[in-house]
C-alpha cells in the first residue's frame, strides 16, 4: 500500500512538471511573437512611408520670373547640350518651359543665386546686366548644381557665372514708341545715374538711345507696365501724368526689375513709380 501511495505521488510530480513545462513555452511564444510582429510591421511601414514621401515631394529646379509671375521650373525632360565643355540645360529651352512665348529678341535677362546675388554685384558684370535675350541660346545651367555657364563666343568674364541660380528674371526689352515707330532699347551697357541712393538708368538716357532728335523739354512722357498698366489708372496721378518730359533726367529704371523710381524733387506720387516698365512713349 505504502509503495502504491508513493507511486501515485510520483506520477502527479512528473504530470505537473510536464504541464508546467508546456505552460511556460506557450508564454514564450506569445511574448515573442507578439514583440517580433510589432517590430517588423512599424519598422517596415514607417521606413516605406517615409521613404515613398520623401521620393515623391519634387521641387522646382529653379524659378523664372516673367510679368509679376513667379514660375516654378522643373529640370525633368528637359534635354542638355555642350556648352564651355559642360552638359547643361539652355536657358531658352528653360525660359520655354515656363511658357514664355515671347520672341528672345524681345527680352532682357539676369540670374540671381539663392542668396541675392547677381553679376551686378561685381563691377566687371554690372554693364552686362541685363543680357538680351537671344543671348539665351549660349547660356545654360549644371543640372547638378545650377551653375550657369556662357558659351566662350559672348567673352564673359567671369562674375557672369552665376553659381547655384535660384531665379531667372526675364524682362520684356522697354520700347520707346514716338509715332508709329517702337524702338526696343537694351539696357545693357547704358550708363546709371543715383537717384535716391539707388543706381538707376535715367528715361533721359533710354529715350536718346532709341532716338536722339527727340528734345525732351518739348515733349511728355506715357509710361506703361509690361501688363498694360499705366499711371493713368490712378486719381492720384492725373494732375502730373503723362511725366513732364523735361523731368526724364529725374525719373529712372532699376537694370534687373525695370522698376521705376523718381527723384524727391520731382514730388510725384507713388502712382508715377510705374514697376516692370516696358513702353515710353513720346507725347508730342
Amino acid at each position: 500500500m505504502k509503495n502504491a501511495t508513493l507511486l501515485l505521488g510520483l506520477l502527479a510530480a512528473l504530470w505537473m512538471g510536464v504541464s508546467a513545462a508546456g505552460c511556460g513555452d506557450d508564454d514564450d511564444d506569445d511574448t515573442g511573437g507578439s514583440d517580433g510582429g510589432a517590430d517588423t510591421d512599424t519598422d517596415t511601414d514607417t521606413d516605406t512611408d517615409t521613404d515613398t514621401d520623401t521620393d515623391t515631394d519634387t521641387d522646382a529646379d529653379v524659378q523664372v520670373w516673367y510679368q509679376g509671375d513667379e514660375i516654378e521650373v522643373s529640370f525633368d525632360g528637359l534635354s542638355t547640350e555642350t556648352i564651355d565643355s559642360m552638359e547643361v540645360i539652355p536657358i531658352d529651352d528653360i525660359v520655354a518651359e515656363a511658357g514664355i512665348a515671347t520672341d528672345l529678341a524681345d527680352l532682357e535677362m539676369s540670374f540671381e543665386d539663392g542668396e541675392g546675388w547677381t553679376p551686378l554685384g561685381s563691377g566687371n558684370c554690372a554693364s552686362l546686366i541685363p543680357t538680351i535675350g537671344t543671348n539665351a541660346e549660349l547660356g545654360g545651367l549644371d543640372p547638378a548644381t545650377n551653375d550657369l555657364y556662357w558659351d566662350g563666343s559672348l567673352s564673359f568674364p567671369g562674375c557672369m557665372g552665376v553659381d547655384g541660380v535660384a531665379i531667372i528674371h526675364v524682362l520684356d526689352v522697354i520700347n520707346v514708341v514716338r509715332g508709329t515707330t517702337a524702338t526696343p532699347v537694351p539696357l545693357a551697357g547704358l550708363a546709371t545715374t543715383d537717384i535716391g541712393g539707388e543706381d538707376l538708368i535715367t528715361l533721359e538716357t533710354i529715350v536718346a538711345e532709341a532716338d536722339a532728335t527727340v528734345v525732351l523739354a518739348d515733349v511728355d512722357l506715357g509710361l506703361a507696365a509690361s501688363d498694360g498698366w499705366t499711371p493713368e489708372s490712378s486719381s492720384n496721378c492725373d494732375d502730373v501724368y503723362p511725366a513732364d518730359g523735361a523731368n526724364a533726367g529725374l525719373g529712372g529704371v532699376d537694370r534687373t526689375t525695370h522698376d521705376m523710381a523718381w527723384d524727391d524733387s520731382t514730388s510725384y506720387p507713388g502712382c508715377m513709380n510705374v514697376d516692370d516698365l516696358a513702353e515710353i512713349t513720346i507725347v508730342e
